[in-house]
């Protein structure tokens, strides 16, 4: 998953660079806008696989979509999202990918 986060990365940024190497082209705009999405999407798939969320409630594991990623609001070092088992909406905190208490 790693290497997805950093493929994205790379896209984001030929995305970006490619109004610079090919100016005053037709569809250079649409071209770098889509290359840009495609890096977005690519590293939010990477962040959702390669993290778990803790409850600070509950002290429940569990995964998110890619809408939960972008839709959950970041609060320092938390994100605001849904406990899966407790049913409220709290602080969850990121952790690294490992077994989670739903598989």
């Amino acid at each position: 998953m790693k290497k997805f986060k950093y493929l994205g990365l790379l896209l984001i940024l030929l995305g970006i660079l490619v109004n610079f190497i090919i100016p005053n082209r037709k569809y250079t705009i649409i071209i770098s806008i889509f290359i840009v999405l495609l890096g977005f999407i690519i590293y939010l798939y990477s962040a959702t696989k390669r993290l778990t969320w803790q409850c600070e409630e509950c002290g429940y594991k569990f995964k998110i979509n890619i809408l939960e990623f972008i839709l959950g609001i970041n609060v320092i070092d938390t994100k605001l999202l849904y406990c899966q088992k407790c049913h409220k909406r709290t602080n969850c905190k990121a952790l690294k990918l490992d077994k989670t208490n739903d598989h």
